[in-house]
């Protein structure tokens, strides 16, 4: 069988091919295109989703940690609470770490206990791309840079 044959056609070579090959085909078929078509789907990509298709570009221009970031922050008031999601946002994951900046100094000292953290840090790892999270760092508003090193 020749290569050609083995991987699928597809962009504006499938185009291309269609435009050629389809009139042939009726022709050949002698028919309205029912089994025309029949035999240009080879010649098809396969077909696929917008979102899918959007999903293949969002991977390869994104970097995965912002994905989680951008995932956790849609998500983040179901995963502290209303009161919590007003006072905090995640700013950065690097290396199973997320960074979480806190407005007041007050609500920091209380985020800080150990109960709280692990709460939050079994909620965050339900999510696409944090489970290997292992610590939640609070860190004050302002005071991080928010680009990875």
């Amino acid at each position: 069988m020749p290569e050609s044959e083995k991987t699928p056609i597809s962009g504006r070579a499938a185009h291309k091919i269609r435009r050629k090959i389809g009139p042939l085909l009726e022709s050949w078929y002698d028919d309205s295109g029912t089994e025309a078509s029949g035999a240009l789907m080879k010649f098809l990509p396969e077909s696929t989703t917008m979102a899918d298709a959007l999903q293949k570009v969002v991977k390869k221009k994104i970097p995965p940690y912002m994905m989680v970031i951008f995932e956790l922050r849609e998500n983040w008031q179901d995963i502290v609470g209303a009161v919590s999601a007003k006072r905090t946002m995640p700013v950065r994951y690097k290396n199973g770490i997320l960074d979480v900046e806190v407005l007041h100094p007050a609500y920091l000292a209380a985020l800080s206990s150990k109960t709280i953290k692990e709460a939050i840090l079994s909620k965050v790892r339900q999510y696409q791309g944090a489970a290997d999270c292992t610590q939640i760092r609070f860190v004050p508003a302002g005071g991080m840079d928010r680009t990875p090193r």
